[in-house]
């Protein structure tokens, strides 16, 4: 009844990563049409700019920066705060596995026979697999998180740009 659980887990684990790839696959493709949006605008903007300099929309000028250095740090900040997850979830399994691989000697070291010694030793084996197979989908998750994390402050921007240069020049003013 344990390995059925642990199977149905699993299989959770695997189908909400994977449904974390589709959200972001999505969120790539709405980003890409959006940004396509803001640069035919802004290129639009820069060509009136070389046309008459005196009349330049100079706070769509400044966002170009701007919004760009928020984005992708807010997305740095995304990316640095779960690889630190990534790296305390692989320290915990290092950890895990050294104190089952010490439990298991001591166990082997003190049988009193080559059967208790069989036993701890198969014990081990399957203890290692088990936390090998929980940190291996915990980290499937987090990687599977990650690109969405990465992608949520620019999409966020971009698809936010694409809505607001959208609108008609008379309904912006």
């Amino acid at each position: 009844m344990a390995q059925l659980a642990r199977a149905a887990r699993t299989m959770t684990q695997l189908s909400a990563a994977g449904a974390d790839f589709a959200d972001t696959v999505l969120k790539m493709g709405e980003s890409t049409v959006a940004a396509g949006a803001v640069i035919g605008h802004r290129v639009a903007l820069g060509a009136q700019a070389m046309h008459d300099p005196l009349n330049v929309d100079s706070g769509e000028f400044t966002l170009m920066s701007t919004e760009k250095v928020a984005a992708f740090t807010a997305a740095s900040q995304a990316v640095l705060g779960e690889w630190q997850t990534m790296q305390h979830e692989m320290m915990k399994f290092a950890l895990g596995q050294f104190a089952g691989c010490f439990r298991a000697a001591c166990d082997v070291a003190s049988s009193l026979s080559p059967d208790q010694a069989l036993a701890a030793q198969r014990r081990w084996a399957v203890e290692s697999l088990a936390r090998a197979n929980s940190h291996t989908m915990k980290l499937t998750a987090l990687s599977a998180g990650i690109s969405g994390l990465a992608l949520a402050p620019v999409h966020e921007t971009v698809t936010d740009n694409a809505r607001r240069l959208g609108r008609p020049l008379a309904a912006a003013e």
